[in-house]
């Protein structure tokens, strides 16, 4: 992966708190925790459900700035009171809230349980507008801000084998333009970020397997160990699905959660960026409709 090249003013986030749910594992999240870091951010909060991994991700980005760890589950909202509360005790403020806690995995309809599909809507959409609110109520209510939600084109397209995350990120994208219209008199933007196959991410390790298909053993493992049965493959397919025929990297969704949190973006909210590299204008859903295919992955259940 290449190295971090900034095209910002060092000082663009000069004295402002950012608050990211859903960091502990890396990626993106990371590296726009570590972004801010890098552009005079006064300090970056991680909260995610695993106060280790959180703990670590937090003194790892400590070396670029003040970073913090506040342990918590985005779907249940006193957690989401306290760790708010405890961010604003120790650095006063709360000016840039990045909504990324999620959780997805390939499995078709048919074979998804019901507890599954539950899980990612109190994780997605729940957990957003608990954070949401809690920042809001919390700070931004009074003195403004900026809430960034990390969301995905998977409901512009009827993409299969996400359904649940699809009806998830479907009703995040219109919490943006609800809390941009009802939190916009207090001076708060709220806009979204739709990133499209970004490589090092959690995300591109999990679905890019079709091997971890409704094996959500396969799929932690995919992750945890960086082991793909199908790098190869992929390499392929970006170059014949993007129309800018690469993956993209976490620097990309870095940058534009930069602008998007910066004094340069002060007139956009209500909308998302779309980050996919013209993707979304290429790639086939017919593959998915073959009920072969479908069949193929229909045996296991989640």
């Amino acid at each position: 992966m290449e190295s971090y090249k900034s095209l910002f003013s060092p000082d663009l986030l000069k004295g402002k708190v950012a608050f990211i749910t859903g960091g502990s594992r890396g990626g993106m999240l990371k590296e726009i925790a570590r972004g801010y870091l890098l552009h005079g951010a006064k300090g970056v909060v991680l909260m995610s459900r695993n106060a280790e991994k959180n703990g670590e991700v937090a003194k790892d980005l400590s070396q670029y700035g003040q970073c913090l760890s506040e342990p918590g589950d985005v779907r249940k909202p006193e957690d989401c009171k306290r760790a708010v509360a405890n961010t604003i005790k120790a650095l006063g403020q709360i000016d840039i809230l990045v909504n990324g806690a999620a959780g997805n995995f390939l499995a078709s309809a048919s074979a998804l349980s019901i507890n599954g599909f539950r899980t990612v809507q109190e994780i997605d959409t729940l957990g957003t507008f608990n954070v949401s609110q809690a920042v809001y109520n919390g700070y931004m209510k009074e003195h403004g801000g900026v809430i960034i939600n990390i969301s995905a084109t998977l409901h512009w397209s009827g993409s299969a084998l996400q359904v649940h995350s699809a009806a998830a990120k479907a009703a995040i994208d219109s919490m943006t333009k609800t809390l941009a219209v009802e939190w916009g008199p207090n001076k708060v933007r709220v806009v979204g970020i739709i990133p499209g196959g970004i490589e090092g991410t959690e995300g591109f390790a999990r679905l890019s397997d079709a091997n971890a298909m409704n094996d959500k053993e396969k799929a932690n493992a995919a992750f945890k160990d960086g082991t793909q049965s199908n790098k190869a493959t992929m390499e392929q397919l970006g170059k014949k699905t993007v129309a800018l025929q690469r993956w993209g990297s976490i620097y990309d969704i870095a940058n534009t959660a930069l602008y998007l949190a910066s004094p340069i973006a002060s007139y956009v909210t209500g909308t998302n960026v779309l980050v996919d590299g013209g993707a979304v204008l290429l790639y086939p859903n017919m593959l998915f409709t073959d009920p072969k295919f479908v069949d193929m992955w229909s045996l296991g259940k989640l």
